[in-house]
C-alpha cells in the first residue's frame, strides 16, 4: 500500500536535513552566530564592512535609521 513508503521517506528526509542542522550547530558553537556570512565576492565584502562600520556587528539587522542623514556625521 501507499503507507509502506513512509519509513523510507522519513529516513531520506532526516538524512538530507542533517547537513543543515550540523552547519547551524557548528556556526553557533564556534562563531557565536548561527548564520555564516560568506564574503567571497567584492560586493559581499563591501556590504560586510559597511554593516560592521554602521552597527559594529555585521550580523545585526539594521535599517535606514542607522545611516546618518548628513554624510559628514557618518564618519
Amino acid at each position: 500500500m501507499w503507507y509502506e513508503c513512509i519509513p523510507s521517506m522519513a529516513i531520506i528526509t532526516v538524512a538530507l536535513s542533517m547537513g543543515n542542522v550540523a552547519a547551524y550547530t557548528v556556526n553557533k558553537l564556534y562563531q557565536g552566530n548561527a548564520y555564516n556570512r560568506i564574503a567571497d565576492e567584492g560586493w559581499d565584502r563591501f556590504l560586510t564592512r559597511r554593516d560592521r562600520a554602521l552597527t559594529g556587528d555585521e550580523y545585526k539587522v539594521n535599517g535606514l535609521e542607522v545611516i546618518a542623514d548628513d554624510p559628514k556625521q557618518q564618519q
